[in-house]
């Protein structure tokens, strides 16, 4: 599988000159037994391949209000969920200098799934933007990524919205 780097203001104006679709309830990743609920109102985008798709939240005048870009992801070797979280803050430090980490941590959701997650802000457009990253392990190098982006002014909206989503994750090996 493919390494995708993640950038919400890219992942927009890709999706800009794609077609989305409107989302149904459910989805699913390619061959993976992955499924999880697309939260009412967005809009989704299959990645070629099967192995991630794009969502966003439009607001009235078509901008992205939020995104969550959820992949799977295959390493060379297993790495633990709290390693992919330590390595994703490395690289956020270096390409944004203003990286400011809010918080990090385990969970596990409903079901008994595990993860470790990420939070932190990033100026983008000179505004703070929240972004989150969460690692589900799936099988042995095998994991879950879930990426998430909005204006920080709008936390209160979508940090629920990203638990939600969390918590809908099914796996089944």
């Amino acid at each position: 599988m493919h390494r995708r780097t993640f950038n919400a203001a890219t992942l927009s104006m890709v999706l800009a000159c794609r077609p989305a679709r409107a989302a149904s309830a459910i989805a699913a990743l390619s061959g993976a037994g992955v499924t999880f609920s697309i939260p009412k109102g967005w809009i989704t985008e299959d990645y070629p391949d099967g192995q991630a798709l794009s969502m966003m939240l439009l607001d009235a005048t078509n901008s992205v209000d939020a995104s969550m870009m959820v992949e799977l992801f295959s390493d060379d070797f297993p790495q633990s969920p709290e390693v992919c979280v330590e390595q994703m803050a490395h690289q956020r430090r270096r390409q944004h200098p203003a990286f400011r980490e809010l918080e990090r941590g385990m969970g596990s959701t409903a079901v008994g799934l595990t993860y470790a997650f990420i939070r932190y802000e990033i100026p983008r457009y000179n505004t703070p933007f929240l972004e989150q990253y969460i690692v589900m392990p799936v099988t042995g190098s095998t994991r879950v990524n879930v990426f998430a982006s909005f204006d920080k002014s709008s936390s209160g909206k979508f940090l629920p919205v990203v638990s939600q989503f969390i918590q809908s994750v099914r796996i089944t090996t």
